[in-house]
């Protein structure tokens, strides 16, 4: 698994391929854990005009698209699993679970 803290989203997939290597047989599980604070203007949809993508170099199977919103994500490692959580913030209500 990569969890990678992304600036501007929250995302959960598998990459099966990256240029020319194909991880199809034994996809890499990816997740986007979150942004603590982006401007308004910070997100990709309002810079470019577009949702966060994958980059061209990459096939995802997205289970959840990238989502715009400020977030964080807490991971409990054991010898047999991994629990994730992913919390979204709001202003007005502070952290609640997003899955």
């Amino acid at each position: 698994m990569v969890m990678s803290g992304d600036l501007h989203a929250v995302a959960i997939g598998r990459m099966m391929r990256s240029g020319k290597l194909d991880f199809s047989a034994n996809p890499i599980n990816a997740v986007l854990t979150g942004p603590i604070s982006t401007r308004p203007s910070g997100w990709p949809s309002a810079r470019r005009g577009t949702r966060a993508l994958p980059p061209a170099h990459l096939d995802m199977d997205e289970d959840v698209k990238p989502i715009e919103q400020h977030g964080f994500t807490i991971a409990d490692f054991a010898p047999d699993k991994i629990v994730r959580r992913m919390f979204k913030l709001r202003r007005d209500r502070g952290a609640e679970v997003y899955f």
